[in-house]
């Protein structure tokens, strides 16, 4: 049968071929295979996947500001005025200065229940827009605040849209990688957090108070969402999950999809395992049916609280240990980087539950040897680091498994609550001093023994590694049973 001109255009530099409609439908069954027709260099999608990951170096200027912005820098010379030293947080009210670093946090849980469903219900670009256009105000808003309680609200608030900004950026990133670019999508991300980690050290330096600091990032934060909004673009999988005909019609134009035929938009629809759940196939039954997911759940969920406790315990803290600190800041921030480029390879060569579990045991051993090392600070401090970098590890690695377990329908929700409920684990953080003055080893005892069961329930989990995003909870669950897993 002839084909029109129209019919035999392909994607890309791809040389052209005709393309019968049963072709054609073989072809185009999910995002997946239209990402793999624009290829892994198409210059829009990459453009968005690295304006994505800077969501996470602009977050970091609101997480980690609580770093230098709570310590008491005495009479504050040569130094930046912190929140401590002007609200003179010390004595009896030495307590509020935690107050905001907590607030924060508890405004992670809170924007990670309900950002993370609303970016499942209305779109990944809107939120991703709100979330970092109002993590901008409220940190204005804070850097005019006359009261510690004021401020502590405002850092709940900007907390909230924090968690959004950053696991819709992630998701969104995510669904407009190519399957051969997941794990370099994992190192933009990692890069771009130490960027922003190390020049959160740079503000505060430069800065002459904390007022100072929280508006540098507000400004740039604001510059930012401008550029988010120009080149950032919503994600075909979710059009296709929410069978909005138009919009991916649009999408594959601005795209430069050649030519596309409105048979590929139909397939798109028509493809069973791109249904979105109704009401007579809900969440909550789904899950009953295949209760192998329950289990996903669970140790997701336990993987991301022990990352969480363990990272900030050992980085939002640093600038309260001995010496100078904007060095040790930039040391526990820049020891991540070798983590970020050694875990995507790592990711990719080895798979994602070699490398999930093996970084988990390795910050287990590291945690363990100081115990017996004595008096020997070097040997002390070179565990605590690499202790630092297996974590690092663990953790952005997790974003990249929890990403391709959980399937289109829910992956926002499903990141946002492993997110939320490990929050948990970063507020508890601090409170780990206080067991060492109980008992000087139990910190360490107990950071191994988290790092330990994590290695061993990582275990338990599917390989993820070069396979499609699962589209739904019964696509997630058949895969497994597949392999003779039980359900």
């Amino acid at each position: 049968m002839a084909t029109t001109s129209e019919e035999q255009q392909i994607v890309g530099s791809e040389p052209s071929d005709s393309l019968s409609d049963a072709q054609r439908k073989a072809s185009i069954q999910k995002p997946e295979d239209v990402l793999d027709r624009l290829g892994a260099r198409h210059r829009r999608l990459l453009l968005a996947i690295v304006s994505c990951s800077f969501v996470w170096g602009f977050g970091a200027l609101s997480i980690m500001s609580s770093a230098f912005t709570s310590i008491d820098c005495g009479n504050c010379t040569g130094h930046m005025i912190t929140v401590t030293s002007e609200f003179e947080l010390r004595d009896d009210r030495m307590y509020l200065a935690e107050w905001s670093t907590s607030f924060f946090m508890i405004g992670n849980m809170l924007g990670g229940c309900s950002l993370s469903y609303a970016a499942d219900r209305f779109g990944r670009r809107p939120l991703l827009l709100l979330c970092i256009a109002f993590q901008a105000v409220f940190s204005l808003l804070a850097s005019l605040c006359p009261s510690v309680h004021l401020f502590s609200i405002c850092r709940l608030l900007q907390g909230a849209c924090y968690t959004g900004a950053s696991l819709v950026a992630w998701v969104a990133a995510y669904e407009h990688t190519h399957t051969d670019l997941r794990s370099l999508t994992t190192f933009l991300f990692g890069a771009t957090w130490v960027a922003g980690y190390s020049v959160v050290a740079l503000l505060a330096y430069i800065s002459s108070t904390w007022r100072e600091m929280m508006t540098w990032g507000a400004v740039s934060t604001f510059i930012f969402t401008i550029w988010c909004w120009r080149y950032v673009p919503e994600t075909l999988h979710f059009l296709v999950s929410r069978r909005k005909t138009e919009k991916i019609q649009k999408w594959l134009s601005v795209q430069h999809y050649s030519s596309p035929h409105h048979g590929d938009v139909t397939t798109l629809l028509e493809h069973p395992a791109d249904e979105p759940l109704t009401e007579k196939s809900s969440f909550f039954r789904e899950i009953w049916l295949h209760k192998i997911f329950i289990v996903y759940c669970f140790i997701q969920l336990y993987l991301w609280t022990c990352d969480n406790f363990v990272y900030f315990g050992l980085s939002l803290y640093s600038t309260k240990l001995a010496g100078d600190p904007y060095t040790n800041y930039l040391l526990m921030g820049l020891v991540e980087l070798p983590a970020y480029i050694a875990g995507p390879i790592a990711l990719e060569k080895y798979g994602r539950k070699f490398v999930v579990s093996g970084t988990h045991l390795l910050a287990a051993i590291c945690f363990i040897i100081p115990l017996f090392a004595g008096d020997d600070s070097r040997l002390s401090l070179g565990c605590w680091l690499i202790g630092k970098f297996a974590i690092s590890c663990a953790f952005m690695s997790l974003f990249v498994y929890a990403s391709e377990i959980f399937p289109t329908s829910i992956r926002n929700v499903s990141v946002g609550l492993c997110s939320v409920l490990s929050r948990l684990g970063a507020i508890a953080a601090p409170y780990i001093r206080l067991l060492g003055s109980i008992w000087p080893s139990s910190p360490m005892y107990l950071l191994a023994s988290m790092s330990l069961l994590a290695s061993l329930l990582t275990c338990l989990l599917p390989e993820t590694h070069r396979k499609p995003l699962p589209a739904n909870i019964r696509q997630t669950a058949l895969e497994s049973e597949s392999k003779d897993l039980p359900t």
